[in-house]
C-alpha cells in the first residue's frame, strides 16, 4: 500500500542521512513506555489534498504494462485520493548532543533534496529516484511543518514522554488508486451489424464486419462516402 511504502521509504532515507551504523532507526510510534535509543519515524496524521481531487476515469491496460503493446482491457477507475502525510522524526539517542546531530543531519538531507520522483529526462530515459520496491509511489515532496508553542506542548503531552529533539515533515502527496473489485472490460474485437446506402431505393441492408483497426464492408455506401450503422439486427421491410 502507498502509505506503508511511503513511510518505509522515509525511514530508509533517514537512515542514509544519519550515516551511523550504530544508530537504530525504527518505523514505530514513540510513547512513554519502552522507548529504545535511536531514531523514530512515526505518522502523526494524514489529510486529503482536495486541490488534486479528480473524477472517475477509464483506465486503459496494456500488455505487460507497455503502452507500445496491445491493449488487453479497460476499467472504470474511481478518483485518485491524494494524501499529505505529517511525519514525526525523533531522536532518543544519548547523549543529547548526538540526538541534536541526528536531527540536524536529517534537516540538511531533506534541504539538499526534498523531492523524490520517477520521470523521463531529456534523453527520454526513465530516472527513478524512488528505487526498487517503491514502484507504487510516483512522487514525494518534503516540507518542514512548524508547530507553534501550544501545538508543541499538546504533541508531547499526548505522547506522554519527555521532550526529545525532533522535526515534523509534511510529505505530499501520495496517491491511492482504488483497485478492489475492479472489473476489467475486454477490448472490442468485432462488431456485427448492417449498413445501408441512401442510393439503395429499397433500403436493403448490407452486412458488415468490423474488427479492431479494420472495417470490411461491401458496396454500396451512401453518397457522402459514410457507412451508416443501423443496428445489430437486419431491419424488417414493410
Amino acid at each position: 500500500m502507498p502509505l506503508h511504502k511511503s513511510l518505509t521509504f522515509i525511514k530508509q532515507k533517514v537512515e542514509a542521512m544519519i550515516k551511523a551504523s550504530t544508530v537504530e532507526t525504527y518505523l514505530d510510534s514513540i510513547g512513554k513506555d519502552d522507548v529504545k535509543e535511536g531514531v523514530y519515524v512515526s505518522l502523526l496524521y494524514a489529510e486529503e489534498e482536495k486541490t488534486l481531487k479528480n473524477n472517475e476515469y477509464m483506465q486503459t491496460y496494456y500488455e505487460g504494462n507497455d503502452k507500445t503493446k496491445a491493449i488487453v482491457g479497460y476499467a472504470n477507475v474511481g478518483p485518485k485520493i491524494y494524501l499529505n502525510l505529517y511525519v514525526l522524526i525523533v531522536s532518543t539517542y544519548t547523549p543529547y548532543e548526538e540526538a541534536l546531530k541526528h536531527i540536524s543531519s536529517i534537516i540538511a538531507g531533506f534541504r539538499n533534496k526534498n523531492v523524490y520522483r520517477r520521470f523521463k529526462n531529456d534523453e527520454d530515459k526513465i530516472v527513478d529516484e524512488l528505487g526498487n520496491g517503491f514502484e507504487i509511489l510516483d512522487k514525494l515532496v518534503f516540507d518542514i511543518h512548524t508547530l507553534n508553542f501550544e501545538q508543541n506542548s499538546s504533541l508531547w503531552q499526548s505522547i506522554g514522554t519527555k521532550l526529545y529533539p525532533y522535526i515534523v515533515y509534511k510529505v505530499r502527496a501520495i496517491a491511492f488508486v482504488p483497485t478492489d473489485d475492479m472489473k476489467i472490460q475486454l477490448p472490442v474485437e468485432k462488431i456485427l451489424g448492417y449498413v445501408h446506402s441512401s442510393d439503395d431505393p429499397k433500403n436493403e441492408a448490407t452486412e458488415y464486419k468490423k474488427s479492431v483497426g479494420t472495417l470490411e464492408t461491401s458496396e454500396p455506401i451512401n453518397k457522402k462516402g459514410r457507412i451508416e450503422i443501423i443496428n445489430s439486427k437486419r431491419p424488417k421491410h414493410k
